[in-house]
């Protein structure tokens, strides 16, 4: 499904895995602002906004003076959209081929920038 998805409509699955980073990063550092939100995810405050509106509409979100929190729906959503979001950008596939070229069990790859990334 992820590579029909990626195929006949390119455009969502960028759209999924930008939602599925937002809710993630509200998740580990919430209550969180826009303005470090976009910068923890390397996008403008004005695509922040459009898709907390989103997020927010769909009850994913809450969002007040502190920041924004992830909504109780929004949990339930990150955790099942996570292996998803796995198969729409090929990190399974990566961990296979890892696993090939070295020999081991299990390989997890992660997003983020080591370099740039906190935790």
């Amino acid at each position: 499904m992820a590579a029909v998805q990626r195929r006949i409509a390119p455009e969502l699955t960028g759209r999924i895995v930008l939602r599925h980073n937002i809710l993630r990063h509200v998740s580990d550092s919430q209550p969180i602002g826009r303005r470090a939100l976009s910068q923890r995810i390397g996008q403008t405050e004005r695509a922040v906004r459009r898709e907390e509106s989103v997020l927010r509409e769909a009850g994913l979100i809450t969002v007040d003076p502190d920041g924004i929190r992830l909504a109780r729906d929004g949990e339930d959503i990150l955790w099942g959209l996570a292996e998803y979001v796995r198969l729409l950008i090929g990190t399974g596939e990566l961990e296979n081929l890892l696993e090939l070229e070295f020999g081991v069990d299990q390989a997890v790859v992660v997003a983020g920038d080591s370099d740039l990334d906190d935790a």
